[in-house]
């Protein structure tokens, strides 16, 4: 099975899981991002997250505990002068200043495999995402994305800063460090443009890289590991390194045994007119269940990995539903007093809310708010994602929007197919959208937002629409 960028799809053979690392052990595997799946058959799969540092000082290459960060083993780099290391899946690289070569290694006993010379003078980091690598160079000052095999460019951009020392990802997003601005920074996977970047927590940062959802940094100044969250950039946490010159951190995820895992989307409407909450067939959109909403005046329903929400404006309450029964499993107020729309991407929640016309990031588990930022519109009326992309819609504009998934700031918008639009939200790569005043189901597509299929909605009131992925 392979977790690309974009999600996984329906039916999931085997393999490995993610690029900058996976869960240890896996027993239950959901997959998508604006809809939800559901496990129709599990099977254990174990992976092992595994973190490599490099330091120039010692001439060594160490596997760190991913927790702890304290040295688990060590070996001698291939050269005098390491700088960079990381990996994607179960393949690990290597990057050494002096010779200006970039090395493939053995992930255990950490040998070099293979080596190619470096696109420039002085590869100073190496890493990647989900089945993509990537490498910088201090003296080019530029980003490189390579060929994972041979180790060739592909494509090359310059570095946000003067120094580029550090590139590395988790999952599908991409970092990257600069000691000389003193910043750790998050690029666009493909252009390799700066999207966010924050200062780093030591004075010289080195390496920046991770496993799965957890990423790391290392500084040359401080002399330590320290893990950050993914979104700030902030540290959690630090270690000592295990030696005097950090130069380098990256991580790899090796498959230990696979199994065949099915997975299926599910797709949910709500209708104000009915009061029902409808399980919809994500091809024809027909009704599959029906059952009451948990108060009256409901308003929005979607879902992350596998679990589903469901908001109402009457109540002011958001609830989490059971995907199989639409039963309540837990009742908690809503940030303000009218939350229109509910949804998710993979693990993260947002909703949107009329009366405040704002829209906010959720706690998946207690539904409390992590940031709150102003809608793009003056009526926002729905909220849901698909895969890692994130969507809007506002009754007063008669728009769909689609969202940065970190800033909620908007990227693209779109004239919905009718006035009101009232709900949007996915499964996995497809989007779906309703409006009232049509009483329609929509099929978008994900780029354009242009109606794919239309079909008629099962109440008079069509109001929320969202998946589980």
């Amino acid at each position: 099975m392979k977790f690309g960028i974009d999600g996984v799809n329906k039916n999931i053979k085997s393999g490995l899981i993610g690029i900058s690392g996976v869960n240890k052990i896996l027993k239950e595997i959901y997959v998508g991002i604006g809809g939800v799946n559901k496990l129709v058959w599990s099977a254990v799969v174990a992976v092992v997250d595994r973190l490599y540092h490099c330091d120039r000082d010692s001439d060594k290459i160490y596997e760190l505990n991913i927790d702890t960060k304290a040295q688990i083993s060590n070996a001698s780099s291939p050269s005098s002068y390491p700088n960079g290391v990381g990996g994607i899946s179960g393949r690990l690289y290597h990057c050494d200043s002096d010779i200006d070569k970039i090395y493939e290694l053995n992930i255990d006993t950490k040998a070099e495999i293979s080596n190619i010379a470096s696109p420039s003078g002085t590869p100073t980091g190496v890493g990647g995402i989900s089945g993509r690598l990537y490498h910088c160079d201090s003296s080019a000052d530029k980003i490189y994305e390579l060929n994972i095999e041979t180790k060739a460019e592909i494509s090359n951009t310059g570095s946000p800063g003067p120094y580029p020392l550090g590139v590395g990802g988790i999952s599908d997003r991409l970092y990257h460090c600069d000691s000389s601005a003193d910043k750790i920074y998050e690029l666009n996977i493909d252009t390799k443009a700066q999207i966010s970047n924050a200062s780093s927590p030591g004075g010289a940062p080195y390496g920046v890289g991770g496993i799965n959802d957890r990423l790391y940094n290392c500084d040359a100044i401080s002399d330590k590991i320290y893990e950050l969250n993914i979104y700030t950039k902030a540290s959690i946490s630090s270690a000592a390194s295990p030696s005097g010159i950090s130069s380098g951190i990256g991580g790899v995820n090796k498959l230990v045994w696979s199994a065949v895992v099915a997975v299926v989307d599910r797709l949910y409407n709500t209708d104000w007119a009915s009061d029902q909450n409808y399980e919809l067939n994500i091809d024809t959109l027909a009704t599959i269940s029906t059952v009451p909403c948990p108060n009256l005046n409901p308003r929005g329903i979607g879902g992350i990995s596998d679990r589903l929400y469901h908001c109402n404006a009457d109540s002011d309450k958001n609830y989490e539903l059971n995907i199989d029964t639409l039963a309540v499993i837990n009742t908690v107020s809503s940030p303000a007093t009218h939350p229109y729309g509910i949804g998710g991407i993979s693990d993260r929640l947002y909703q949107c809310d009329y009366v405040t016309d704002n829209n906010y990031e959720l706690n998946i588990d207690t539904l409390a708010v992590i940031n709150t930022v102003a809608s793009p519109g003056p009526n926002p009326g729905g909220m849901g994602g698909i895969n890692d992309r994130l969507y809007h819609c506002d009754f007063g504009t008669d728009s769909n929007y689609e969202l940065n998934v970190d800033t909620l700031a908007t990227i693209n918008t779109v004239n919905s197919p009718g006035t009101i639009p009232f709900g949007i939200g996915g499964i996995n790569d497809r989007l779906y959208h309703c409006n009232p005043p049509t009483v329609k189901n929509y099929e978008l597509n994900i780029d354009t937002l242009a109606v794919i299929s239309t079909v008629n909605s099962p109440g008079g009131y069509p109001i929320g629409i969202g998946g589980i992925k």
